[in-house]
């Protein structure tokens, strides 16, 4: 009789123990589903990026903790070189990204001071700072633009330093055609280091090409040529005046840069000098005829000069145009 109250009163506690067991199993399970995030109250990290996983230890779903430790919280400022995160804000910045707060529990302190082991002025801040400086000493309304050259490292202060600021500078008196311009690092007052920032100056620019191939001789028109714009190095050059009316003094190819060294002009210049053979040229409607001749003056495009003909058994002296390509046509 004993030993079958003893059975009875055996089954009857573990029938009680077996929902306790399901609810604690069931407690287990819904946790596991959270995504749990510890805050501690300061943090030191590297570098400016302010992102959750470096700040925080995150335990929950493989999926979310990976898609919540990337996520970015801020940037170091370069003068203060710390921020305050809350938990409010880490909360917004979750919902932000899609992750679902109502299966978010953060616990430790209510806010994190995050501040770097080491604040690193970033190589590109600093040419940002050169840029702007330089844009300020460029006239108002220059068309000329700028790049910054390679070479600007990253600069490492110490983690001591209070208050930080970056103050650009001219290196020489003048832009210049390559400009430097110098970014001091003051900390607390003090010049601790600098980095020099080179620029190439490009301007904005007119030139005149060969819209066609363009012979020896011939004039230059709005027909056979055109104006395009183009940034240039070095000082900003004068514009350069469209020679309309000048005769090229080279064959020019279709496309090439037309410069002063590929025309003349046909009223200044002798084309035809004295005692030098010409070509006498007749030329009408179904008659071409040419012949050697000898200029018995110097002349330019359009000028009438003697010409002593050198054909056999004849002195003739005829008077002849000048054609703008060198050849001579005689005055009927």
């Amino acid at each position: 009789m004993k030993n079958r109250m003893l059975i009875i009163s055996l089954i009857f506690t573990l029938c009680s123990l077996v929902p306790a067991a399901k609810m604690a199993a069931g407690l287990q399970q819904s946790q596991d589903s959270y995504l749990r995030i510890y805050l501690p109250r300061e943090v030191s990290i590297d570098g400016e990026d302010v992102r959750l996983g470096r700040i925080g230890i995150l335990k929950g779903p493989q999926e979310m903790v990976k898609g919540a430790q990337n996520i970015r919280l801020g940037n170091l400022a370069v003068v203060t070189g710390q921020i305050s995160l809350s938990r409010a804000m880490i909360l917004g910045r979750l919902a932000g990204s899609g992750i679902d707060i109502s299966k978010v529990k953060i616990t430790g302190a209510e806010k994190v001071v995050v501040s770097q082991n080491s604040i690193v002025i970033k190589a590109d801040r600093m040419q940002e700072i050169a840029k702007s400086f330089l844009s300020g000493k460029l006239s108002a309304g220059s068309d000329c633009k700028f790049n910054a050259l390679a070479g600007v490292k990253d600069f490492k202060l110490p983690v001591d330093a209070k208050h930080v600021e970056l103050v650009a500078g001219l290196v020489g008196d003048k832009v210049g055609n390559k400009p430097v311009v110098q970014v001091a690092i003051m900390a607390d007052g003090k010049k601790v280091g600098y980095r020099n920032v080179k620029f190439s100056l490009l301007y904005s620019c007119q030139k005149i090409v060969a819209a066609r191939d363009i012979a020896v001789g011939e004039r230059l028109t709005k027909a056979n040529t055109k104006i395009v714009r183009v940034n240039s190095t070095g000082n900003k050059p004068i514009e350069y005046l469209v020679p309309y009316g000048f005769v090229a003094s080279i064959a020019i190819k279709s496309e090439a840069e037309i410069t002063k060294g590929m025309v003349v002009n046909p009223i200044s210049e002798v084309l035809v000098k004295r005692n030098k053979n010409v070509s006498v040229v007749i030329s009408k409607p179904g008659l071409y005829l040419t012949a050697t001749g000898k200029a018995m003056d110097d002349g330019r495009v359009g000028d009438c000069i003697r010409v002593k003909m050198l054909i056999s058994n004849t002195t003739r002296i005829i008077y002849a145009k000048i054609n703008n390509n060198g050849t001579v046509e005689p005055v009927m």
